[in-house]
């Protein structure tokens, strides 16, 4: 009777000793790698995501040889030195699947660098940056180059100009499938405006728009205004808007928009933005679900409009209103039915007894948070009002993070 043929281990597949590999914690898929260089090299092709400090060109090229999976990548450039073309070139080569690249400190991204990466990756779905210098007109060659990009982040980087004139009209752009857009404390002049416009005059996917710190104008809102499917909207000391653009958002978006953050606090005197503008929100976004506010002050007028026209408004918070009390609270309570989550941060004219008036007259409420409010008791309990409970948190100091 013939025998079964032995199988040992270096008959089994390298896809499969990949998913075995996988079932490992990473302390032992180090170790399964030093076995033998079959195992390295399979064991190399098992990490999708990598993040390290940006060696030189032909370090990077082994790195990217052994782990060629690489979907994932993050990159932090020491000392901000520069990550140059040839950088970006072995990169694009070696890492053709990759879907979320993230870049840290790089003293300078060209025009060309990145043009190579937009067409090189194919599959590139979300690119991040954060403390970097960019070239004139460097970013724009993401999105005309990069058609399946989906996210966009930009966060404390320099737009350089060195006398060079920017796009001032409007490229082919191919990131059809852009959704977000999120653009921190990288302000230049007339930049951010006309890069809008671009956008709003050719993508028709933007979904979410997040804007501090970026110089842009009402010129910049005007083009966000004409995005058809714009969901969420994020402002934070945007000093150069006022309430001809919230206006502007206000009516051609008012069928899409459905969370809306404004902080106008730390602005020094120069805000611009008022009660007008959230009472534009409150007329024309009916389907607005969520709304916070940070340094405002809203009337009773424009609540007044906002709890009888927002009747999906869920989540509410008010962060830094001086004004915001009884008279205020009245004309949400027993209004806003639909309000589910209410968070309320260093305003002053709030007491004990508006509280328990929110929680007892909102009907589908079921979290309030009260944060630095000196006439509000400290405490943390579930409070049975008509058959629900409310959770009520209220703390004199906190130690959270503003919601933008």
């Amino acid at each position: 009777m013939g025998g079964v043929a032995a199988v040992t281990i270096d008959d089994i597949p390298d896809n499969c000793l990949a998913c075995i590999f996988q079932l490992f914690p990473p302390a032992d898929q180090k170790k399964l790698s030093l076995v033998c260089r079959r195992w390295l090299k399979v064991e190399g092709h098992t990490h999708h995501r990598l993040c390290l400090t940006l060696p030189y060109s032909s370090v990077l090229a082994s790195i990217f040889s052994r782990f060629n999976s690489v979907t994932d990548l993050t990159l932090q450039c020491p000392n901000l030195m520069s990550m140059c073309d040839g950088n970006l070139v072995v990169i694009s080569d070696l890492c053709p699947n990759l879907i979320r690249l993230q870049i840290t400190k790089c003293s300078y991204l060209s025009y060309a660098g990145l043009e190579v990466l937009a067409r090189s990756c194919e599959r590139l779905k979300s690119f991040s940056c954060t403390s970097c210098t960019f070239g004139p007109n460097s970013i724009d060659a993401l999105i005309h180059h990069c058609t399946t990009l989906e996210q966009l982040s930009i966060e404390y980087s320099t737009v350089t100009t060195h006398g060079a004139q920017f796009l001032n009209f409007y490229p082919l752009i191919r990131a059809k499938n852009l959704t977000t857009v999120k653009i921190v404390q990288c302000s230049v002049e007339e930049y951010w405006d006309m890069f809008f416009h671009s956008l709003a005059s050719q993508v028709t996917s933007l979904l979410e728009v997040h804007l501090d710190g970026c110089g842009v104008s009402d010129n910049g809102l005007r083009a966000i205004s004409k995005l058809p499917n714009l969901e969420t909207l994020h402002l934070v000391k945007t000093h150069k808007c006022t309430h001809a653009g919230l206006v502007a958002v206000a009516e051609g978006c008012n069928k899409s928009l459905r969370k809306l953050c404004i902080n106008v606090s730390d602005w020094k005197g120069t805000n611009k933005i008022g009660d007008k503008g959230l009472i534009a929100f409150a007329k024309c976004c009916s389907n607005l679900q969520e709304l916070v506010l940070i340094g405002m002050n809203p009337s009773k007028a424009s609540l007044k409009i906002l709890a009888s026209n927002c009747q999906s408004l869920e989540h509410l918070g008010l962060w830094g209103s001086n004004k915001f009390g009884d008279t205020e609270i009245c004309c949400i309570a027993g209004k806003c039915v639909a309000l589910k989550e209410l968070h309320i941060e260093r305003c002053p004219r709030v007491y004990d007894r508006d509280i328990k008036t929110l929680a007892a007259k909102c009907p589908n409420l079921v979290r309030v948070k009260v944060f630095e409010c000196k006439w509000v008791t400290e405490r943390d309990e579930y409070v049975r009002y008509h058959r629900r409970l409310v959770h009520v948190t209220c703390k004199p100091r906190t130690a959270c993070r503003s919601p933008l």
